[in-house]
């Protein structure tokens, strides 16, 4: 099925409970080319939460969307693969400086600490991102993430069914951020992932994550909820979802009425967000924009709704690489953590105009992540 010499970068694959989607760049010099692509529905109870519950069955998908790929066949059996947001942990810590002999055993302690997963149960990573003078002492900031070992332990397993290999678990925020934040800015920012299965918050400040919180926020639960409310069929219900959304002269201000409803729990959650940031870390500066990604993004009027009810000045931000072939943008610049990548994209010859819909850009913001990963880790 592979050809394992070939010298393709790995390719992204964002897993979730209802769908695949599959991308593929390609690097030339200074340019970045969207080679392969491909998105794909899984069925209701293949993924539960991020927990594989039909192994054959999603094997069977990998293979099919890999197969059936537009634009250019993929020919390598390295991938990018996300983990499920409900399933990880993400947050910027400090600690003193300490012996380098010393320091993994440091980092273990304040896992243990924010976490909440004994040793054993998971597998962990972190990247020092600065070095910084608090209280006359020197700390160091570092960016630390965790996933439980069963869950990286199934995915594993049913890639390597797929006949993959997987060269490269990331914690879905790190996709978005590195997808969606083009440069440092001096503010700190919210992202909102509003997904068909799933949500989360990330806050985002000094060229980095602080922390990423998932939500009991989806598309799906939207949709059942208005199904419920109007006693009328999912299907239904999520056309009347999309027609109507937050526009009070549509569906008489009905399915206004049930989002805003539905809503009411994310908008304190992030309200809290605002206050902890304001009453503990004003000093890092106030925030003064929300960036949307995800399908459910998509609903009409949700920004303004949002921008509304936050005080906040609300986008859905379209990916860069999008930008540029899809609008003729000039060159633009990604920012990932704390590294610079001055790139200038177009498409490849075989994919002659901008394959998505303007819909659909917020719903591959994780699976273009995933797929610049898979450039960088081509040039180590």
């Amino acid at each position: 099925m592979f050809n394992f010499f070939s010298s393709q970068p790995a390719f992204g694959l964002d897993i979730s409970d209802l769908s695949l989607k599959l991308i593929q760049l390609q690097k030339f010099r200074n340019e970045i080319k969207l080679y392969a692509f491909n998105e794909m529905s899984v069925p209701v109870g293949y993924i539960v939460s991020g927990m594989i519950k039909n192994s054959k069955g999603v094997v069977e998908l990998i293979q099919k969307i890999i197969k059936t790929s537009l634009g250019n066949k993929i020919l390598t059996s390295n991938v990018v693969v996300s983990l499920p947001e409900t399933k990880t942990f993400i947050k910027l810590i400090e600690i003193s400086q300490v012996d380098n002999k010393k320091f993994k055993e440091v980092i273990k302690e304040e896992i243990g600490r924010h976490i909440p997963l004994a040793d054993e149960e998971i597998y962990f990573d972190w990247q020092i991102i600065q070095k910084i003078i608090k209280n006359n002492e020197q700390k160091i900031q570092i960016l630390i993430g965790a996933a439980p070992k069963n869950i990286v332990d199934s995915y594993t397993d049913i890639l390597k069914k797929a006949g993959l290999t997987p060269q490269v678990f990331e914690i879905e925020a790190c996709a978005i951020v590195r997808n969606l934040i083009q440069e440092k800015n001096d503010m700190p920012q919210i992202i909102l992932d509003l997904g068909a299965s799933r949500s989360s918050l990330i806050i985002y400040n000094n060229g980095t994550i602080q922390f990423s919180i998932s939500i009991p926020l989806s598309g799906e639960k939207i949709t059942q909820k208005i199904a419920e409310k109007l006693e009328i069929t999912l299907a239904q219900a999520e056309k009347a979802k999309r027609i109507c959304g937050f526009d009070e002269k549509k569906c008489e201000g009905i399915i206004k009425e049930i989002l805003e409803g539905y809503f009411l729990e994310l908008l304190e959650e992030i309200k809290k967000i605002l206050m902890f940031y304001k009453t503990y870390f004003s000093f890092q500066g106030i925030f003064k924009e929300m960036i949307l990604c995800g399908g459910g993004s998509n609903l009409i009027g949700l920004d303004v709704y949002l921008s509304k009810q936050l005080g906040l000045e609300v986008k859905k931000e379209i990916p860069w690489i999008f930008k540029s072939q899809c609008f003729n943008h000039k060159k633009a610049t990604w920012k990932l953590l704390v590294s610079d990548f001055f790139f200038q994209p177009l498409f490849s010859k075989k994919i002659k105009s901008c394959p998505f819909s303007e819909d659909k850009f917020a719903s591959f913001a994780t699976v273009l992540g995933l797929a610049f990963r898979g450039i960088m880790e081509a040039e180590e």
